[in-house]
């Protein structure tokens, strides 16, 4: 249950109880006596309305920077994917260009399979570290950006130094 108190409360804190339109509020030896009016369902909404714009605003802000960061990180993901890709694609193109160019001795003490595992594996790896360097390095620099931006929002002498 809700009520209504027209008076500022002093205090607060303790153990309430409402009885013949007035709230008592017991702490320790002290009590008290407030003029109250319990609230009923059609009040209490009433009472809270002139907040729910300002909620739904929030609500509806929150929503579109969620899309924002949703097609953000789509977009930071698909782009690192395929710049890494055409990376290794070229990496790749060099390392079997060179085998090719190596002499035929090189291989004789090789397994079957070996050199092409070797360099897919690593040519792997460097993708995967090209990815992950990339990510982080473009993540910070928007974090870096978003702090500097607020603290010149708070204050301009604290966002020079």
């Amino acid at each position: 249950s809700f009520y209504f108190i027209e008076e500022a409360v002093t205090q607060p804190d303790g153990e309430r109880k409402f009885s013949n339109g007035e709230m008592h509020i017991t702490r320790g030896q002290d009590e008290a006596i407030y003029p109250a009016v319990k609230l009923s369902a059609d009040e209490l909404f009433d009472f809270y309305k002139p907040e729910l714009p300002g909620i739904y605003q929030l609500v509806g802000l929150y929503t579109i920077f969620l899309v924002i960061s949703i097609f953000a990180e789509f977009g930071k993901t698909y782009w690192l994917q395929s710049s890494a890709n055409q990376v290794i694609r070229k990496l790749r193109t060099d390392v079997y260009a060179h085998i090719q160019r190596l002499p035929v001795y090189f291989f004789d003490n090789l397994p079957a399979g070996k050199v092409v595992s070797r360099v897919t594996n690593d040519t792997e790896a460097i993708k995967d570290l090209f990815i992950a360097v990339l990510s982080n390095f473009s993540t910070g620099i928007i974090n870096i950006t978003g702090v500097y931006i607020a603290l010149f929002l708070l204050d301009v002498r604290l966002g020079l130094i």
